[in-house]
């Protein structure tokens, strides 16, 4: 995801991937760039049913980033059906992204 975190994040990348059905990423949840990528990659990934996370840093958002005050109503997943996070700290930023999913997939 570092690679997808340089410069201006897309709200949404170019093509959809509406073929996607299995993502797996190495997150760093203390990079706000990195969520913003990560969060483009799900807009564009309407039909995605597994989601795969491996946590490699999970520093604190910056104090003026959080999730919450970010405009996500247009993030729904609506066939996601499993979601594997695997070495989470618990750090809020973790907790946000997961509320974030919980919230905009039904399924789950």
């Amino acid at each position: 995801m570092e690679d997808l975190a340089v410069g201006d994040i897309p709200v949404m990348v170019p093509n959809t991937c509406g073929h996607l059905r299995y993502l797996s990423l190495d997150v760093d949840f203390g990079n706000g760039k990195e969520i913003l990528a990560i969060l483009c990659m799900l807009r564009s990934s309407q039909h995605l049913q597994l989601l795969v996370i491996r946590v490699w840093d999970s520093s604190a958002f910056p104090e003026d980033y959080c999730l919450e005050a970010q405009e996500h109503k247009d993030c729904m997943w609506k066939h996601l059906q499993t979601v594997d996070m695997t070495h989470m700290r618990g750090s809020n930023s973790e907790i946000e992204f997961i509320r974030l999913l919980l919230v905009n997939s039904p399924v789950l």
